[in-house]
Formats: structure tokens, sequence, C-alpha cells
């Protein structure tokens, strides 16, 4: 008796352009590197929520703009970005159009970046109109540790 496990991986293109992806490796393709001593490390990975009032739809792309500026002019690299929809607040929220929110859109940006790209990005954030609250996560990074380590044990 014989059992053969098939796995079937999609790759899809995190970065959102025109380029159509050409498998796993696209997703992490335009990833920052940086040197320090002649060895390679990666730039880690910061998830930006962002929650915004639910309003203006053009209002959210201008935000999602701006903030994807600020980290590219920053040295950093937006890996992608998404709307993962409009959710009841756990508790009312003041805006900047000083209205009490119940309701509020939440946009996700994942980017590559260092300490002041993240400070950018929340500026950024925080100074449109359409948002509420930000708050950003240092990600685990677990593809980048991979290849830190592949290319240390090349080095060695």
């Amino acid at each position: 008796l014989e059992i053969i496990f098939v796995f079937f991986f999609q790759a899809e293109d995190g970065i959102r352009d025109a380029q159509e992806s050409r498998g796993l490796g696209d997703v992490y393709k335009r990833q920052i590197n940086a040197e320090y001593m002649g060895q390679q490390l990666l730039m880690p990975l910061y998830e930006l929520i962002v929650i915004t009032r639910c309003a203006d739809p053009k209002g959210t792309a201008n935000l999602l703009r701006s903030i994807a500026i600020g980290i590219n002019r920053n040295n950093g690299c937006v890996r992608d970005m998404s709307i993962l929809g409009d959710r009841v607040l756990t508790k009312a929220a003041k805006g900047k159009d000083r209205r009490q929110h119940i309701i509020g859109r939440y946009l996700q940006v994942l980017y590559d970046g260092n300490i002041s790209t993240m400070k950018i990005a929340e500026k950024e954030a925080r100074e449109s109109f359409e948002t509420i609250r930000v708050q950003t996560h240092r990600m685990k990074d677990f593809l980048g540790e991979m290849q830190l380590y592949l290319s240390l044990i090349h080095i060695s």
C-alpha cells in the first residue's frame, strides 16, 4: 500500500502592480536588503493597521497612496495593502470630523522598513482626515529569516 501526498501552493504577487506573478519568488522580489559587515541583513517586516471613517472611498484610496509614497520615499518597500472591511468598533471613537464613529474601515499595510520608515508611515496615516486610529506591529518574517540563514551558510 503506497500513499502519495501532493501539495499545491498558490503564490500571490504581494505587490499590487501591473506585472503578472511568476511564482513565490515574486512576493519577496523587492524586499530591501542591507549590508552590515559584509553580511546581508533583511529589513524587518511591519504591519500598519489603520481604522478610518467609512464615508469616502476616495479618501481611503488617497490615504493608502500617501502611506505608500511615505514608505517608498524612506527606502521602505510595500509588500501588500488591503482593505480588511468595515467593522463595528468595540468603543465609539471620535474622528477628525468631530463625530463619534461606531463603524470603522480597517486597512492593512505590510511593508519592509526600519524605525524611521515606521514613524513616517504612522505620521502619514495620523495626518489624514479619514483616520480614526493607527497601530503598527513588527511582524515575524519567517521567509526573511530563512533567506538570511541560507546566505550565512553560503558565506561560511
